[in-house]
């Protein structure tokens, strides 16, 4: 409902809202091509995730919303077993990839557990000179 007013008369006419106007497109293609690959996209980030640890529970809610995006187009199913299962090679490579990752950061974890314990030992050493530079320096005061 549209309500429009005249200035010059002041006064209000309300207008019924009509139904669209423009027919509804036969063709649905791009909303099954736009499914299709949210499906495919969503496997590939499932399988991912299987592979990292603790990944099961991410990869539990992507199947989830696998199945939700593949309930209205018939393909999207088909797309995400064969990018689950039938690449086998990609997926291999994703999972050295994955690996080599996680082997990288397990090496700057190390590197950054070291550096800790550098700065602790520092630290301390720091600490025990300056209590005793400060003993020193009270004795020398109490001497005077």
């Amino acid at each position: 409902m549209s309500i429009r007013t005249d200035s010059s008369a002041a006064r209000v006419t309300t207008t019924p809202m009509v139904g669209r106007t423009t027919a509804e497109p036969a063709d649905r293609r791009f909303r099954a091509a736009l499914g299709d690959g949210a499906t495919v996209l969503l496997g590939g980030v499932e399988a991912a995730a299987r592979s990292l640890p603790g990944g099961e529970i991410v990869a539990a809610a992507i199947d989830h919303t696998t199945a939700a995006a593949g309930s209205g187009s018939g393909g999207a199913s088909r797309s995400v077993s064969a990018l689950v299962s039938g690449q086998a090679s990609t997926t291999s490579a994703a999972e050295e990839s994955l690996a080599a990752s996680s082997n990288d950061a397990m090496e700057l974890i190390a590197l950054q557990q070291q550096m800790q314990d550098e700065n602790r030992r520092y630290s301390t050493l720091s600490n025990v000179l300056k209590a005793r530079h400060e003993t020193a320096k009270n004795a020398i005061g109490n001497i005077r």
